[in-house]
């Protein structure tokens, strides 16, 4: 099955002996939607989210940690480490370009200084057209962590044909993530072509706890 993501390429498995996973505040001077300071690690919790909103937890937990900085054509990013739905991912390499967050390849994963442009477009044959987009007020998000104000980076997925995309009717759906500007992201709602289609369903990735030197 196809994994949806939301332009987005986020990580596993936290295997270093570090200090206890408590949330944390710390007093580190990076905080903020893109954190970028050596050690600080995220614990991720995945539920299904059903057509009714029933949810599930599926019992896969994501670690994501920062192991450092490398330089890449001149430019400073943080390398993230960890994976993705309880998948092992190779490290990813993230830097904040005036309030945009990019990759080496100048792909714009979020932003938080733009809310009125499209971000990204997508179109493959046979399968739903995208945008993203930033949205900023009011969003509130509610995970195991806590409760966090945030700004959201959405994904539109529609059909460019005008039909409806899954066995629900609906003609359009929304993923994407949600940042805090403490803590960096909180919740990443995504999921698989088949049960987006076929079941309405949906996956969420919830921040459970989190610590930042």
């Amino acid at each position: 099955m196809k994994f949806i993501l939301p332009f987005l390429a986020f990580l596993l498995i936290f295997s270093s002996c570090k200090k206890e996973d408590i949330n944390s505040a710390g007093s580190s001077t990076q905080l903020g939607y893109f954190q970028s300071q050596p050690g600080t690690y995220w614990i991720y919790e995945w539920y299904s989210i059903d057509s009714n909103n029933v949810e599930s937890s599926l019992g896969i937990v994501d670690s994501v940690f920062i192991s450092g900085d490398t330089i890449i054509d001149g430019e400073i990013y943080a390398v993230y480490n960890g994976g993705f739905h309880g998948n092992l991912s190779p490290e990813s390499y993230k830097r904040d370009s005036s309030g945009y967050i990019v990759e080496p390849s100048g792909n714009i994963l979020y932003s938080y200084v733009s809310f009125s442009d499209t971000l990204n477009t997508y179109s493959e044959p046979g399968f739903w057209d995208t945008y993203s987009y930033m949205t900023k007020t009011p969003n509130i998000t509610t995970v195991p962590a806590g409760v966090f104000s945030t700004i959201k980076y959405e994904t539109l997925y529609y059909d460019p044909a005008g039909g409806a995309i899954n066995n629900c009717g609906d003609l359009t759906f929304v993923m994407g993530s949600s940042y805090s500007s403490t803590v960096g992201e909180v919740k990443t709602r995504t999921g698989y072509f088949g049960e987006i289609q076929t079941l309405c369903k949906f996956r969420e990735r919830r921040l459970t706890s989190y610590y930042i030197p």
